[in-house]
């Protein structure tokens, strides 16, 4: 099963500032955010609980177009690929769901909206990725 959404970074957005003046690029966490935003509307019942892996290839600039593809991958992960819009690949990683790998917790839990707060941070800084833990 797959799902793919269209994007684009507005150039006033406000995880801009800052990101860089004159030669803007829109930051990895807002493509990130673009992606949860995509898997809550391809798969609303369900929430990711991780992003483990994700590897950013190419800048994108505000205000050009993008293509988020996720997919579903063995092992209950889900794939993403983050595409511009002449077809180069941005960014690549996977996201991590809660519970039991569906997404919908264990039994008997309650699975709420995406959370709040996110605590992301870069390992090692060499290799380009990043690894994401969501903390309610």
């Amino acid at each position: 099963m797959s799902f793919e959404q269209r994007g684009l970074i507005a150039a006033d957005h406000s995880g801009l500032a800052g990101h860089f003046p004159g030669n803007p690029i829109v930051p990895g966490v807002v493509l990130l955010d673009e992606v949860l935003r995509a898997f809550a509307a391809w798969r609303p019942a369900d929430r990711p609980m991780g992003i483990p892996q994700v590897k950013f290839l190419a800048p994108l600039r505000p205000e050009q177009p993008f293509t988020i593809l996720l997919r579903e991958s063995d092992g209950g992960e889900i794939r993403f690929d983050c595409l511009g819009d002449d077809g180069r690949l941005l960014a690549r990683g996977r996201l991590t769901l809660a519970g039991d790998g569906t997404g919908r917790g264990a039994v008997g839990d309650a699975v709420d909206a995406l959370p709040t707060a996110r605590e992301v941070r870069k390992c090692p800084a060499s290799s380009g990725l990043l690894y994401g833990r969501f903390v309610e």
